[in-house]
C-alpha cells in the first residue's frame, strides 16, 4: 500500500511537467433510468457530487479520475388487462375481467470511480472530449415493488373476488461497471463544465427477484460543473 501511494505521487510529480495537474469539486443533476428491459421505464432524477483528478500524460491528453456519491435509480407503472371464466352457483361459468397493474420506484447511491481518457484541445484547457470505464459499487438503496390486482364481472351472476396487493423489497447487485464519455469545456478561470453520458454493462436488480430480462443495467445522462484547483 505504501508502495502504491509512492508511485502514485510520483506520477503526478513528473507529469505535471507535461501539463496542467488539478483537481477540485465537481457537482451536477441528470436523468437515470434502466436499458434493456422488457418494460418501460420512467426517467429518474439524479444527482452526482464529489472530487476530480487531472492528471496529464501530454499537454493535450489526461487521465481524468475522481470519487463521487451518485444517484441512480427508475420508475415504471404499468397495468395489463386480461379475462378469466370462474364457475357460478348455477353450474354455469362467468366472465372475469382481471386488471393487474405493478408500480416500481427505486433510488440508488453508488460510489463512482471514473477513469477517462480525456482530449483537449488546447493546452490542457479549452473544448475536451472524454471517455473510459467507471467503476462503481451500492452504498444505499431504496426501492419497492407494488403489484395489484382488480375483478369486475363482464357477465355472469357471481360476484368478483375483492382486490388484491402485494408489496416486494428489491434487492440489487453490489457492483456495475459501466462505460462513461462526453464533452465539456475547461475555461481560463477556476471553472469546467460537462456533459456525460453513462452505460452499464451489469445487471442491476439482483436476477434472484426479477426476471432476468428485466433486472436492467444502469444508464445515465448528466451534467455538471467543476472547480478546478492546481492549474495555471
Amino acid at each position: 500500500m505504501k508502495n502504491a501511494l509512492l508511485i502514485f505521487l510520483f506520477t503526478i510529480i513528473t507529469a505535471t511537467s507535461k501539463g496542467q495537474f488539478y483537481f477540485g469539486p465537481q457537482a451536477g443533476i441528470g436523468v437515470a433510468t434502466l436499458k434493456g428491459t422488457e418494460i418501460e421505464m420512467t426517467n429518474q432524477f439524479a444527482y452526482h457530487g464529489g472530487l476530480m483528478f487531472n492528471i496529464p500524460i501530454t499537454h493535450h491528453i489526461s487521465i481524468m479520475t475522481g470519487g463521487l456519491y451518485s444517484s441512480k435509480g427508475f420508475k415504471y407503472d404499468y397495468v395489463t388487462q386480461t379475462r378469466t371464466t370462474q364457475a357460478n352457483g348455477s353450474g354455469g361459468t362467468d366472465t372475469l375481467l382481471v386488471e393487474t397493474g405493478v408500480k416500481a420506484d427505486a433510488t440508488l447511491g453508488y460510489l463512482d470511480i471514473p477513469i477517462m481518457l480525456t482530449y483537449y484541445l488546447g493546452d490542457q484547457g479549452g473544448f475536451f472530449i472524454q471517455a473510459g470505464p467507471q467503476f462503481s459499487y451500492l452504498l444505499t438503496s431504496s426501492a419497492t415493488v407494488t403489484a395489484s390486482a382488480t375483478y369486475s364481472v363482464v357477465s355472469g351472476t357471481s360476484t368478483a373476488p375483492a382486490p388484491a396487493e402485494t408489496t416486494t423489497d428489491l434487492e440489487f447487485n453490489k457492483s456495475d461497471l459501466s462505460l462513461i464519455g462526453g464533452i465539456g469545456y475547461k475555461l481560463p478561470s477556476f471553472l469546467l463544465v460537462y456533459a456525460r453520458a453513462t452505460t452499464g454493462f451489469m445487471k442491476v436488480i439482483d436476477g434472484d427477484y426479477v426476471a432476468d430480462e428485466n433486472a436492467g443495467e444502469n444508464f445515465t445522462i448528466e451534467v455538471g460543473v467543476g472547480l478546478t484547483l492546481g492549474g495555471k
